[in-house]
């Protein structure tokens, strides 16, 4: 009977202990900063589409929480106004946006939460995939010339609409005269088309410009971008030939020149100080790269104020000759040391001002 009686008993204050209400969370001591999520898949948007997202933010401390700062991780992400102030228990929103007119594929952005809470910062994410409505081959125009070229050939781009939208050119245009474009060529209606971009003579190194393809979706214009690069045909490296203060032994020294156009030769190389030995030869037969090597001897010591030079015949019209200057550094015994410069100026005499007293 005694073990029926305790077993009951027992049972009672289960129940009694199971009856009791819960009592509410004690809140955290200072400012917490909560966020319903801190990630936001959108998983999959058209290229040029805004991706806004709202991120519910509380304070689950019991102190007044300071939002100071929320900082994107790049110049796609922008956020809007975030409340600055959150009593205890109060909420809010902070809105976040992403262009993605220059995005593709898969992407992430995250944004960094600055506040006064202890776990300070708190960072926010955003991801999903970015389609692109077309594809342009090449992404952009690109004429490379060698000086003194003026026949320029033209550069084709190809648009390919990649969705069940049916997509039609209405203008294509050029920001600048220093680029030409053609009406656009369909090669399949509705989806494919097909531009000529040519750059015009005069042509200048450095010269840019956007082609624009408006066609018949809402406010869709794509933008391609050209470029136009002049080089020189021949290139010489190095430029200049540093020879050390101190030549204690032979020393050689071997410069590269290169054509753009197989057909260049270079000759006759020259050094203006007869000291100085020079070899010339082509190390690639069929292409013009030809290889320099020049010897400086023991003892070199540069005449001052007339430094030697070393120069080869090309068959360039544009630069029949290329010079190249040979320089000398300068020895540190020649520097006049702190204590020498000091001297210099005790041993100078001292000049007296005059005027009236």
């Amino acid at each position: 009977m005694k073990q029926i009686f305790t077993a009951g008993a027992f049972f009672s204050l289960l129940c009694a202990a199971v009856a009791q209400p819960a009592l509410p969370p004690t809140p955290e001591a200072g400012p917490k900063i909560i966020f319903d999520s801190q990630n936001y898949e959108f998983g999959k948007v058209t290229q040029g589409a805004f991706i806004r997202h709202d991120f519910v933010v509380s304070n689950g401390g019991n102190a007044t929480l300071n939002i100071t700062d929320v900082h994107p991780g790049c110049g796609c992400t922008t956020a809007g106004t975030w409340p600055h102030e959150l009593a205890p228990g109060q909420s809010g929103i902070i809105p976040i946006q992403i262009n993605s007119q220059n995005l593709s594929g898969k992407i992430r952005k995250s944004v960094t939460v600055s506040s006064n809470d202890k776990r300070n910062p708190t960072m926010l994410e955003l991801g999903g995939e970015v389609i692109k409505p077309v594809d342009i081959t090449p992404a952009y125009a690109m004429f490379r010339l060698t000086t003194g070229e003026t026949n320029v050939a033209p550069s084709t781009i190809r648009i390919l609409n990649r969705t069940e939208n049916p997509i039609q050119i209405t203008k294509v245009f050029s920001d600048t005269t220093a680029f030409s474009v053609s009406e656009p060529k369909m090669l399949t209606d509705g989806k494919e088309y097909e531009i000529t971009v040519t750059a015009v003579p005069p042509v200048s190194h450095g010269t840019n410009g956007v082609i624009s393809v408006a066609t018949s979706w809402s406010n869709y214009v794509m933008r391609i971008p050209a470029y136009l690069t002049v080089q020189p045909a021949i290139m010489v490296q190095p430029r200049t030939i540093t020879v050390p203060a101190e030549v204690d032994r032979p020393m050689q020294f071997t410069v590269t020149l290169y054509s753009s156009r197989p057909n260049d030769v270079f000759s006759d190389p020259k050094a203006s100080d007869d000291r100085i030995g020079v070899t010339l030869g082509n190390s690639m037969p069929g292409r013009a790269v030809y290889v320099l090597k020049v010897t400086i001897p023991a003892g070199y010591k540069t005449t001052p104020g007339h430094p030697a030079t070393v120069s080869v015949k090309t068959t360039d019209p544009q630069q029949s000759l290329e010079v190249i200057p040979i320089q000398q550094a300068v020895s540190l015994s020649t520097i006049p040391s702190n204590d020498a410069m000091v001297r210099s100026r005790q041993a100078m005499p001292a000049v007296s001002s005059s005027g009236a007293h």
